[in-house]
């Protein structure tokens, strides 16, 4: 009898636990992604309340930049709005709404808002008391590109701060927007030296609703933008005695290249330089034993004359030969070790 009264009360239990969850005075809709639930005029029979909830997700860095909104989509704004952080806080927010089902406008309370952004990691929920017809939707947003530019811009405000802390034009402005509020010098001056950096730290932490990541791009940011340069130059002269780069010699080709290359752009900074206003072309002219090459070489032409020219490239053909053997001198050579080699030929008959 005892096990049977056990096994009978549990079962009790449970059909109480039933009833119970079938008798609770509102429904819950759990969303989990993107989702959209259109509603139609709401009929006076209907006595439970309608509570749309998100779930929440886990921390990663892939939900840095996302943002996820519960948008209603209604006509007028004849409607009321209770957010909470679960279906209990929520109904007990709707209940306590003395002005939920009237038409009079209470002054006291909290303006609803057809776009609500919600907490990415927090399960948040929310219901509207109206009578028109609306459209619930939760919108999620993979990518945000508001929170990308807001985390951009409080980069570049943070690895700028020391300019703009010397940009009198930002001091002063920075002067009249602290003025207004305090009379103190010295506070307007380090106000002034901090406010580029403390707004480039908040805008980073708001551009993302996971804390944490956020936190971790302002210190690795305030690191790298406030890390000493001389640890940075000892740790690069150390590197580059631990591991010095090879040099690379240029081969006669990439020599001759080269100067070829370097002599060409010399001859037009010079030649750019004679044509403009900052020269003093008759004077120079005047020092020159010929002042037509000169004009000539100003207006394009090479220079280098014409027996120049044939003077350098019958030097360069003198040069190449020389470094040449010549094939008398090789003749020369083969005869006498052909009479070294009769003479021993000889000796060896006698």
């Amino acid at each position: 009898m005892g096990g049977h009264g056990r096994y009978l009360l549990l079962l009790l239990f449970i059909t109480a636990l039933i009833k119970f969850s079938d008798s609770l005075p509102y429904d819950v809709h759990w969303l989990g992604g993107p989702t959209t639930i259109e509603r139609d005029v709401p009929t006076p029979n209907k006595q439970t309340v309608d509570i749309y909830c998100y779930r929440g997700t886990s921390k990663n860095l892939f939900a840095i930049w996302q943002t996820v909104k519960f948008n209603i989509k209604i006509k007028n704004n004849e409607f009321s709005q209770y957010i909470g952080e679960s279906p209990a806080d929520v109904y007990k927010e709707f209940s306590e709404d003395s002005y939920g089902w009237s038409s009079v406008v209470n002054p006291f309370q909290k303006k609803p808002q057809k776009s609500v952004s919600i907490n990415l990691f927090t399960p948040t929920c929310m219901a509207i008391n109206t009578r028109e017809r609306h459209t619930i939707e939760l919108q999620v947003l993979r990518v945000d590109l508001w929170r990308i530019m807001l985390m951009a811009a409080g980069l570049v405000l943070i690895f700028s701060s020391r300019a703009l802390c010397g940009n009198p034009v930002f001091f002063y402005l920075c002067g009249i927007f602290v003025g207004v509020f305090a009379s103190f010098m010295v506070l307007v001056y380090y106000i002034s030296k901090l406010l580029p950096r403390c707004v480039g730290v908040l805008m980073i932490f708001f551009s993302s609703d996971y804390q944490e990541a956020s936190a971790a791009v302002i210190i690795a940011s305030l690191v790298a933008k406030y890390f000493p340069q001389s640890l940075i130059n000892r740790i690069c002269g150390y590197w580059r005695r631990k591991f010095p780069p090879k040099q690379k010699l240029l081969t006669s080709e990439e020599y001759y290249e080269q100067g070829a290359r370097e002599t060409k752009m010399a001859l037009e900074n010079l030649r750019k330089y004679c044509s403009s206003p900052d020269c003093a072309q008759w004077k120079i002219m005047l020092k020159l034993n010929d002042s037509k090459r000169f004009a000539s070489f100003v207006e394009g032409n090479s220079h280098l004359s014409d027996d120049e020219v044939l003077d350098y490239e019958a030097y360069a053909f003198s040069l190449e030969r020389s470094r040449k053997p010549t094939p008398m001198a090789n003749s020369t050579r083969n005869m006498e070790i052909s009479d070294d080699d009769d003479d021993d030929t000889d000796y060896d008959d006698d």
